[in-house]
Parts: C-alpha cells; structure tokens; sequence
C-alpha cells in the first residue's frame, strides 16, 4: 500500500498546482506599472567610447565633438568645411526607446526601439552609406550623392525622399514602405525593384517577395506617437508592444497569435489600455 501511495502522491501535486494555476488566472492583474517608452540612445564612437543619451530637460546644448552635439532628444551633426574625418559612429536604441539624429549631410532619421544605425561622422565618399537593424524613418536630404540604407536582406539606393524601413533580425520579413519620391530596393540576387509613392515591398525569410499599395499612415504611425493596427495579428501587435515598453510576452494558447485587432491608440499610453482594449473586443484574457 506504501508503495502504491508513493507512486500517487506526484500526480496528485501535479494535480494541485494545475488548479492552482488555473485559479490565479481570475485574479485582475494590475499594469499601470508598466510606463510606455522615451527618448534614449546609446552612441558608441570608435571602439571604446560610450555616450548614454536620455532627454535632459535642464541641458540646452551638449557638445560632443566640435561637429557632433545634442540638444534634448535630437543627435545632430554638422558638416565641417572640409569633410575627412570618415569615423563610423554606432547609435543604438535599446528596449523602450526612440531617438532622432541629424545626419551631416542634413538627412534626418526617426529610430524605433530595439534599432541601430551606423553612419559615418562625414559622407567623404561619392555615395553616402548607412546601415540599418531595426525600424526607421528617413527623409532623406536631396543632393546629387546617391543615398544608400543597407539592410540584412538588401540595400535601399536613393537620392532624396522619405521612407520608412522594418528591419528587425527577428522578424519573418523585412518592410520598407515609400512615403514621397522613388527609391530602388536591390536584391542581395542582382535584382533590382522600383517602389512609386504609397508602395510597399515585403521580403520574407524563405525568399518571397511582394510589391503592394497601401495606406502608408500604418506604417508610419509610431514615428507621430501612434499605434495604427488595421486588421493586425495580435502577435505581430505584441512585438511592436514588447519593445516599446520593454516586456516579454508568451501565450498559453497558440491560436490567440492569430486573433486579428484594429484600432489608434497613442504610444504614450500605459499597457494597461492596449490590454483592456484586447479583453473587450475578443476573448483573449
């Protein structure tokens, strides 16, 4: 009877936390603590240099270099009369944050959380070059030097024009969505693509590319402090989500990363809004 009592016992507990479990989902929780994200950056200059960047309004104007300063939430850098120096700067943008730079050449970028930008201090070169990791928005300063954003899966050749771009290493495709002008995204395969004002174009891990037409405001939305979601995936929702307030999300039933969402709430807000606006329109908990 010993023996049969010890071998019941660990599914009798297993029983026990199950319930337990399933009881502390019907408490409310509370996420009022869960502040959205600001403006901060980390620069790194050369390889041993770090600066951390959070907005300071007390400090009018912090002189980095005698072309490189910041003034509140914007890195702004200046063309010297004789442009030589060609040192590769590293801005990155951690979790639950957002920052904007002004590049020397005048082309001014809007970085999303979780992203990182390499540029170098001057464009000395007859091609000015960035690389992108991440989410950003360029408008691009119109000169007669191409303009090139080099992604993981491709590069991005423009001469002034503004889009946004949706590059996180993570994700199953790459986003970059034309606002104004013309830009031609070349394919790591020689292929090159022209995207037209309102375009679209999405490649995806396993290859497969796509051109569409769209409402750009969708895509363009957080860098105005917003979140548009038209018919969106709640995981896809929940990534954007995650590192704007810097959380980790799972789920307990797969099916819920497909419940599809709608709506325009400000990035300002604290979590618990994006969290009763879920609850009240499906049955996701």
């Amino acid at each position: 009877r010993l023996s049969y009592a010890a071998i019941l016992l660990p599914f009798i507990f297993a029983i026990w936390e199950i319930i337990q479990f399933q009881n502390q989902g019907t408490t409310p929780t509370e996420y009022s603590s869960i502040a959205p994200g600001s403006s901060k950056a980390i620069l790194t200059i050369g390889k041993d240099k770090t600066i951390y960047i959070e907005r300071d309004s007390n400090i009018n104007i912090h002189k980095i270099d005698s072309n490189v300063f910041i003034q509140h939430n914007t890195l702004q850098y200046k063309k010297t009369a004789q442009a030589t120096d060609n040192e590769i700067h590293k801005l990155n943008i951690p979790r639950g944050g957002e920052f904007f730079v002004c590049l020397s050449d005048g082309t001014k970028v809007w970085l999303n959380s979780d992203s990182r930008l390499e540029y170098p201090v001057n464009f000395v070169d007859s091609v000015r070059e960035v690389t992108i990791s991440g989410e950003a928005y360029f408008e691009v300063n119109h000169t007669n030097t191409p303009f090139i954003v080099k992604t993981n899966k491709g590069n991005i050749r423009v001469l002034g024009t503004e889009f946004n771009v949706n590059n996180y290493p993570e994700s199953r495709e790459t986003v970059t969505t034309l606002i104004n002008g013309k830009i031609a995204y070349c394919l790591p395969d020689g292929q090159q693509l022209i995207l037209t004002p309102n375009q679209q174009i999405i490649i995806r891990t396993n290859g497969q590319t796509e051109i569409r037409t769209i409402d750009t405001q969708y895509a363009t939305s957080w860098k105005n402090g917003m979140f548009l979601f038209q018919e969106m995936r709640l995981e896809d929702i929940m990534n954007q989500l995650e590192r704007w307030y810097d959380i980790h999300v799972f789920y307990t039933h797969e099916r819920a990363k497909n419940l599809h969402f709608s709506g325009d709430l400000s990035r300002f807000k604290n979590i618990n809004t994006f969290i009763e606006m879920f609850e009240k329109s499906s049955d996701v908990k």
